[in-house]
């Protein structure tokens, strides 16, 4: 009996020590796991306290908002101190909006366009331009084709006009047609954006009127297009045409001959010629007859008296 007892402990042992072992390395587990999480955490937080700390303006505002910021080159491109000069100041200007490496040569480039083309664009075409800005209105274009054209040239434009917004505000206020330009000038708008956006909702209202309108000019000209077709149809049951077939005479009725050579036309021609003649014979007798009536009368007038 000992024997057995001390079988099934020798048994019995080694699972006991495999038990111990699976549950220690599941510990292990949990603490690796209970480690990573704590760094993942870790991480987090200090990305969420250093996208607090790092400066939004490029995130936020883009290329729009570094514009208003940066400062644009001007100058002769050929010159390497003003060169050199503004690049420094863009250095400055990347560092403190936090510009990204990947953004710094297309904002740059953005700010180079107008000392490029004020350096290789000819000056003949720099006059064209800026006569074109000068005389633009928005004329038979859409608002949102006026706005396209409008910042387009704007860069031909004089500086005070490109630096001062009421100025823009202005040129473009003035170019709208006369019939949204009435409508805007009925709000206080003062900024050049404002303006824009207003144009474009009172324009697309008016678009939506003259819809409307058109709609109810073709509706009643259907009804009344409709009404005087069936007018004409019922007068039509009566005419000429359509009672005799086509190709025939308009008098008769017949085929094979025009109304101008109708045989019963000549017929009618004839008795109508006649007709004067014995309406003549019939009027000399009715006067003869008359006359001889009226002597009769005379004559026993004579003799009663």
């Amino acid at each position: 009996m000992i024997n057995i007892i001390q079988m099934l402990g020798q048994q019995r042992q080694p699972n006991f020590m495999e038990i111990m072992q699976t549950m220690a390395k599941t510990m292990a587990e949990q603490q690796e796991l209970v480690k990573s999480l704590a760094e993942q955490q870790a991480r987090v937080i200090a990305e969420q306290k250093e996208k607090v700390s790092t400066p939004q303006l490029i995130q936020k505002g883009g290329l729009a908002e570094f514009v208003k910021l940066a400062k644009p080159f001007h100058g002769d491109l050929k010159d390497p101190l003003k060169v050199e000069n503004w690049i420094k100041e863009m250095e400055k200007t990347f560092r403190g909006q936090s510009v990204t490496e990947e953004n710094k040569v297309p904002y740059a480039a953005y700010l180079l366009k107008e000392a490029f083309l004020m350096e290789y664009l000819p000056e003949s075409d720099r006059h064209e331009m800026q006569q074109k800005f000068h005389t633009l209105v928005q004329g038979d274009k859409s608002v949102k084709e006026y706005e396209k054209e409008f910042n387009r040239l704007l860069k031909f434009a004089p500086l005070a006009t490109q630096k001062d917004e009421e100025s823009r505000r202005l040129k473009f206020l003035y170019g709208l047609n006369p019939h949204i330009l009435s409508e805007v000038q009925k709000f206080e708008v003062c900024t050049y954006s404002t303006t824009v956006n207003k144009a474009k909702v009172i324009e697309q209202g008016q678009k939506v009127v003259m819809a409307v309108e058109e709609s109810n000019v073709g509706t009643k000209k259907q009804k009344w297009m409709g009404a005087l077709s069936g007018k004409d149809s019922t007068n039509h049951t009566n005419c000429i045409h359509a009672r005799y077939p086509p190709n025939s005479c308009f008098k008769c009725g017949q085929q094979g001959h025009k109304a101008i050579n109708c045989p019963q036309g000549r017929q009618n021609t004839q008795v109508t010629q006649r007709a004067p003649a014995n309406q003549s014979v019939a009027s000399e007798r009715a006067s003869t007859a008359g006359s001889s009536k009226g002597a009769s009368v005379e004559k026993t007038c004579y003799t009663l008296c």
